[in-house]
């Protein structure tokens, strides 16, 4: 089995950049083992063309140079603005870094302290958090006020103000051109940043083709060269911070992957070159990456991984929403799981058809048992077949024999089926019940607290009920609050709470 065939389900490259299910922050790598890994064709290097084409030359005509800018750039991997899964995008930060080192000569020190130009390429830096415009005009006014040094050093020579600083910077270019010479080519590389700065638009908010990309590598190696940078990306964020980024949810599958491909294979083994952050330069194989890997993991056993169903056409992108992938990788946390359990896969809710060995107690004469069972087995095959993400939550404890279902609007839909699941004994004189994430999750964290106990606390608009009357009337204010719309911030709004004499006779 080919690595990109078992990959196909998730559109091969995606599963890196933007994997089903999405998840948030940035994380970035330079390009280096990209040059070292890419194939070649006729001798050329299919990375660098496709950096020529996608990089290199859109900023030689923006700065109108000759070569491309020596200002490193990697690439980003990040949410995307409507918080709809990710995408893959040249570093503006690391590029900007970059410009900012080019300001922090001698020459643009003169005159200040060392707490004051701290100070100002703080607030320099502070820029990368605004938009496109103050951004590049904050840097083209720096780039302004070099030139003009650059000019007046031009002039003057060794009369200016700035000769000595200039000095200091020259030292490291002396070998190979001359003073006169190194001030005429500052000079110019400053004015053509100065004035392409203001031209660089949307240039750093363009999505790259990852598919494209992947096009220049074989793909084994392709994937095995992404696990190693997601792996390196972590460490780096487990020193730093003692934890393990998003990002590391790659390397789980990127293993289960190989395990399915050594089952026919067992000499599959690719490997690649690859520069350490120490510089050291090794001979990796996938052999290393999951030892590496299982101890990055054993390190950090609170990790979890959410495994969805298969993915087809009609729900990939049911899981591409940031903000609620986030909220129900929170229902994995321990103490929700001690109230709630996602059924195991395969698994269904328990139907009922047997009328004659169920006693059915507290209902009207007007419905036969017949009609009950029929009614509740129907309620199950709907919400079964339903938009729902992922698998049915099976209540615990205190909610013993409630079953929630999560839908792509953020809204839980909690019902109970089956007063006693051994009996099978119809629940009488409930109703459905429609909460948003956010009070779901609250709710199922707080210790021996009743269903309706809790419903009663929350505010009129954040829990709607639907009563059970016949199952045309149900389904039907059903689907409203299934396809409804949701919001992060005040989630949904729904209407018709009932009053609390009417919840006491549940």
């Amino acid at each position: 089995m080919a690595i990109e065939k078992y990959f196909d389900s998730q559109k091969n490259a995606s599963i890196i950049f933007d994997p089903i299910p999405s998840y948030d922050g940035d994380w970035y790598f330079d390009l280096e083992n990209l040059f070292k890994n890419a194939k070649k064709e006729n001798g050329n290097n299919l990375f660098q063309a496709f950096f020529d084409k996608t990089y290199a030359t859109p900023l030689i005509n923006i700065f109108n140079t000759k070569r491309v800018l020596d200002l490193s750039c990697g690439m980003l991997c990040c949410p995307n603005e409507n918080g709809i899964g990710r995408s893959l995008k040249y570093n503006k930060y690391e590029f900007f870094i970059s410009l900012t080192e080019f300001l922090n000569q001698h020459l643009d020190n003169y005159g200040r302290t060392k707490d004051e130009n701290q100070k100002y390429l703080q607030s320099l830096l502070e820029n990368l958090t605004k938009d496109n415009d103050t951004l590049y005009v904050a840097y083209s006014n720096a780039l302004q006020v070099k030139s003009e040094k650059l000019k007046d050093l031009m002039e003057n020579e060794i009369d200016s103000e700035y000769f000595e600083a200039a000095m200091q910077d020259y030292g490291y270019y002396k070998d190979r051109i001359n003073f006169t010479n190194y001030l005429k080519s500052s000079y110019e590389i400053t004015t053509k940043f100065q004035s392409g700065i203001l031209k660089l638009g949307d240039f750093f908010d363009h999505n790259i083709d990852y598919n494209e990309l992947v096009n220049c590598f074989d793909p084994d190696v392709f994937y095995l060269l992404f696990a190693k940078i997601i792996y390196e990306y972590n460490l780096m964020i487990e020193k730093d911070y003692g934890k393990v980024d998003n990002s590391h949810m790659y390397l789980y599958q990127y293993l289960e992957a190989v395990k399915k491909i050594v089952q026919d294979d067992k000499k599959y083994n690719p490997q690649i070159l690859y520069t350490l952050p120490s510089r050291k330069k090794i001979k990796y194989s996938r052999w290393m990456l999951k030892e590496e890997v299982n101890a990055l993991f054993n390190r950090h056993p609170e990790l979890k991984f959410i495994k969805l169903p298969n993915l087809d056409n009609g729900n990939y992108e049911k899981y591409r929403d940031i903000t609620l992938i986030k909220k129900i990788v929170e229902l994995y946390n321990s103490d929700i799981k001690l109230n709630w359990q996602f059924l195991p896969k395969g698994e269904k809710i328990k139907r009922n058809n047997d009328v004659a060995k169920v006693p059915i107690v507290g209902v009207s004469k007007e419905k036969s048992k017949e009609d009950i069972l029929s009614e509740v087995n129907e309620r199950i095959n709907l919400l079964e077949s339903s938009n729902y993400l992922g698998t049915p939550i099976k209540g615990l404890n205190t909610f013993s024999g409630y079953y929630a279902f999560i839908y792509p609007n953020g809204n839980i839909i909690l019902e109970k089926f089956w007063e006693n699941e051994n009996t099978l004994n119809p629940a009488i004189n409930c109703a459905t019940y429609v909460m948003n994430i956010d009070n779901f999750i609250e709710m199922s964290k707080l210790p021996k607290i009743n269903l309706i106990e809790y419903i009663k606390t929350l505010p009129e608009i954040s829990v709607k009920r639907i009563f059970h009357t016949t199952n045309e009337n149900w389904q039907r204010n059903l689907l409203k609050e299934i396809n409804g719309s949701y919001r992060l911030e005040d989630a949904i709004e729904f209407i018709a709470t009932l009053n609390s004499g009417e919840l006491k006779n549940e």
